[in-house]
């Protein structure tokens, strides 16, 4: 997935909800999201001062509960894909999920191009996810809320979305700059990489940060940001894929209000945004939990300017057509 380091910023997606009347929900009636480990509450990113009464406000509540991941909370069993109308029609026609070695620009992709420099220089991790039969990928994040808009590009990688899970017995690699690997199964337990290694039918989704991969140190800032994608590389660790169901279009619906709320909650705390991990804002402002910040793939800001121009594309979201289960029996 190759983004431009110097002009992308965080996206939302925005739909009407296109009615899907008599469709079997393959996950059940709806309840939200569906639900992601949750470790204790990370600590705020307001620095409290040593002394003195400009303290802090209490925390923000009220903040939408949408999934989060970094590099030490990477496993998560249920998330979303951006694709094309294209690829929807090869599944209509029950081509395999996984069907594409580059994106529409012919590249493999910032993790795969990564992987090769770095097997180049004889890393044997890297070696290891450039095997054959992990060639073959999709991308996505826990929530459906980056990667639809990047610079002034709406839906630069589709404008149709899919939700996926991993089957129970899948693994999950992270992987950042330090090109150390760490794997984890789908209960949080950390397996050694041998293992892995040892069961390599088993890796279900690598996660990838590559801050820290740029000698400029403003790399990992806003309006620069850094990249952090979920790769799926591997099908038979899929345990199934929805497309339109009424229970992604529910989620659609849920993501949309979740936008709302907290654009409602930047205006109303006006020193407490914008947020990043670039920069905080002062106390006495209300303490924003990092969590927020790794709700979105794109280190990005979080702020009322940035929300309210993604707010204004919540209409774009094209019809999503006819719904669509898998894997096929």
């Amino acid at each position: 997935m190759k983004l431009s380091r110097r002009s992308f910023a965080l996206g939302l997606i925005s739909a009407p909800i296109v009615a899907a009347c008599g469709v079997e929900v393959s996950n059940g009636p709806y309840e939200g999201p569906a639900p992601t480990p949750t470790p204790a509450p990370d600590p705020p990113i307001v620095i409290l001062p040593e002394a003195g009464t400009n303290q802090p406000a209490p925390p923000l509540e009220g903040l939408p509960p949408i999934p989060w991941a970094n590099e030490t909370h990477a496993v998560h069993r249920v998330f979303y894909s951006w694709t094309t109308a294209e690829q929807i029609d090869e599944l209509r026609d029950g081509a395999p999920f996984l069907t594409r070695t580059v994106n529409a620009q012919g590249s493999p992709g910032t993790f795969y191009s990564f992987m090769a420099g770095w097997a180049a220089g004889g890393d044997e991790t890297a070696k290891f996810f450039l095997r054959e039969e992990f060639q073959k990928s999709r991308y996505g994040w826990v929530n459906p809320l980056s990667y639809v808009l990047v610079g002034t590009k709406s839906y630069p990688f589709g404008d149709r979305l899919l939700r996926l899970s991993l089957k129970s017995e899948a693994l999950i690699a992270v992987v950042s700059w330090t090109s150390k690997a760490r794997v984890f199964a789908i209960d949080g337990a950390e397996v050694s990489f041998e293992f892995l290694r040892s069961n390599p039918g088993r890796l279900g989704a690598i996660f990838f940060d590559d801050r820290g991969l740029y000698d400029h140190p403003e790399a990992s800032c806003y309006p620069g940001g850094a990249l952090r994608e979920f790769i799926f590389p591997n099908e038979s660790m899929i345990e199934a894929w929805e497309y339109a169901t009424v229970s992604v279009l529910a989620d659609v619906a849920w993501y949309r209000r979740a936008v709302d709320d907290l654009l409602a909650i930047t205006r109303a705390n006006p020193t407490s945004f914008p947020v990043s991990y670039c920069y905080e804002p002062p106390p006495p402002a209300a303490p924003v939990p990092k969590s927020l910040i790794d709700a979105f793939a794109l280190v990005t800001e979080i702020g009322t300017p940035t929300l309210t121009t993604l707010a204004a594309t919540l209409a774009v979201l094209p019809d999503q057509g006819a719904p669509l289960v898998g894997p096929f029996k």
